[in-house]
């Protein structure tokens, strides 16, 4: 238990500290201890369900509809953000609404008669312009996963020249290590993953921010994360449309509607429309007209 929600030790400031690391090093940790003490909540809940039930008026999930915690109702009323995968699943019936990262899939969503609204963002304080020198031509965000086509890269890289870095989440036990092995193999250097506040500098040290996903693969967020830190992007996978969708917002659109504050004030929005209606009443919300 405690190796899994143990709460580390709050950081100090030293004197030879920098104020600016150490202020990103101290959200670190209040984000750290903040999911800790969700999942702890969360396994707590999905032990004695009946406390959730009877305590809160409202949950907020994450992931895709398949999640072993999305196939029952814990909460009065919950909603959950769609993380990816399948946008149709029978536990879609357990959630009063879903809030969704890209346009096609809140479309399909209101298709199916589910209430939704799109919410979606990142952090702006945190991936913004730094003073940093353009040393790294390319620059991918990914996890090294088949979905993320990391071969994609490789040949985008060979065609153009230039000096390249994918940097992301390593599976273990060698799983789908041909990821990483077809970037060395083609001099792309490997980053396994780091925290968001070191991922912001690359952004900054970067010229373009390229993205290979399929479909399946995500990176919305890489692009607009890439955007607001006021770099170029390139997307290779034309098919991809959630990522066409994003790619040319410009900073001040990012800023304006794809900021952790929009983010927040939708998802306030989104909750306080599924408090409101009653238990298994689907309705949709178009972001286009604000009506429900």
């Amino acid at each position: 238990f405690k190796q899994d929600y143990g709460i580390p030790r709050e950081p100090v400031m030293k004197a030879t500290d920098d104020q600016d690391e150490f202020n990103e090093r101290h959200e670190a940790w209040k984000e750290q201890v903040a999911n800790i003490k969700m999942k702890s909540t969360i396994a707590a809940t999905m032990a004695k369900p009946e406390i959730a039930v009877d305590k809160y008026d409202f949950g907020l999930f994450w992931g895709a509809w398949n999640r072993k915690q999305h196939s029952r109702r814990f909460f009065k009323k919950q909603g959950l953000c769609f993380a990816g995968g399948p946008t149709y699943h029978d536990n879609r019936h357990n959630f009063d609404i879903v809030f969704a990262e890209s346009l096609v899939d809140y479309q399909d969503f209101v298709s199916q008669g589910l209430t939704a609204k799109q919410a979606f963002g990142t952090n702006t304080d945190l991936f913004k312009p730094r003073q940093q020198p353009k040393i790294i031509d390319y620059l991918y965000p990914a996890a090294f996963a088949l979905c993320q086509r990391h071969d994609l890269l490789a040949e985008y890289v060979k065609t153009h020249g230039g000096t390249a870095i994918a940097v992301g989440y390593i599976q273990p036990n060698n799983h789908e290590y041909e990821c990483v092995q077809v970037c060395l193999d083609n001099n792309i250097a490997v980053v396994p993953w780091v925290p968001a506040e070191s991922l912001a500098w690359l952004y900054n040290a970067t010229k373009k921010v390229v993205v290979a996903a399929d479909p399946n693969g995500g990176g919305q967020r890489t692009i607009i994360e890439a955007i607001a830190s006021g770099c170029e992007v390139h997307v290779i996978n034309v098919k991809h449309q959630k990522l066409n969708e994003l790619k040319d917002l410009t900073q001040e659109e990012v800023l304006d509607k794809w900021s952790h504050i929009s983010y927040a004030e939708a998802l306030k929005d989104g909750i306080e429309t599924a408090l409101t209606k009653p238990q298994g009443q689907y309705l949709s919300f178009n972001p286009a007209t604000g009506m429900t």
